[in-house]
């Protein structure tokens, strides 16, 4: 994709008035200007083992004809399709370019976009089964409940093959959550749904280097409580967890959608 952004530049040096043949001695002198990021650094390689094909001699310095900035530089992945499953089937890689040239006093805005799909599943394939903790209080109008849940689980699972095209494994772990509760008690039955937000540590092998944060995690679902005595009681929820993954090196972007079933034990006080 980044080879579109060199015909670009090929256009532009042709309407300047230079020659795009290699052996022709009339090149134009520019500099390359840009943040120094592992994406930034991989254009501007190509650039400079093209740059006698597209009329540049490279330059250091900034007394050159041509000045070219590149603003920014994004790769995303994201979901775009479910299956029948409720697993993510069909996912794009979009890439993105802005960057300008500076001629004498002109400055030429330009950007890029493109985009492909390609097949992809965020489904945990192994270590699915895992406990975790909760605890979470609960206020009751008559029979309408009213409630607050946190909840920990060290382990969530493992994808060993996130994709054809993607190599490694995924392991996500230390799952943290707060959701607001709001139920309805029936006899020895409490129907309830929920709402939340929280936090997880994602790994995968190909990418150690590059460090992850997570934004905009929630959680969202509904379950069933069933009351075994005054003390105890045993239940069984659908979650719904969707949160973007973020590479702090790469500046890659990632949307993981995940679905889980949980059976709970718990304790009345």
């Amino acid at each position: 994709m980044r080879y579109v952004c060199l015909s670009l530049l090929f256009l532009f040096i042709y309407s300047c008035g230079y020659s795009l043949v290699s052996n022709n001695p009339s090149k134009l002198d520019a500099v390359l200007i840009y943040e120094s990021t592992p994406l930034n650094k991989l254009l501007v390689k190509n650039i400079k083992s093209n740059q006698g094909y597209v009329g540049l001699n490279l330059s250091k310095t900034d007394q050159v004809d041509l000045k070219i900035r590149i603003i920014s530089q994004r790769i995303g992945k994201f979901l775009s399709a479910t299956d029948k499953n409720l697993t993510p089937a069909v996912g794009s890689i979009e890439y993105s370019l802005e960057y300008e040239f500076i001629l004498d006093d002109k400055i030429i805005s330009q950007s890029f976009y493109d985009s492909e799909l390609y097949p992809y599943n965020t489904s945990t394939d192994t270590e699915k089964e895992n406990l975790g903790f909760y605890l979470g209080y609960n206020f009751y109008l008559d029979n309408l409940l009213l409630g607050i849940e946190t909840s920990f689980q060290e382990n969530i699972g493992k994808d060993n093959n996130p994709g054809p095209n993607l190599t490694g494994a995924v392991t996500y772990e230390k799952l943290k959550e707060i959701k607001l509760n709001i139920g309805y008690n029936f006899k020895d039955f409490v129907f309830f749904t929920y709402l939340g937000i929280g936090d997880v540590h994602p790994s995968w092998t190909s990418y150690q280097n590059d460090p992850t944060y997570v934004r905009d995690y929630w959680s969202r679902g509904f379950g069933i409580d069933y009351k075994l005595n005054e003390n105890y009681f045993i239940g069984l929820n659908f979650d719904e967890t969707t949160f973007d993954l973020n590479y702090l090196t790469s500046f890659y972007a990632e949307e993981v959608h995940k679905q889980s079933i949980r059976a709970r034990f718990g304790y009345l006080f």
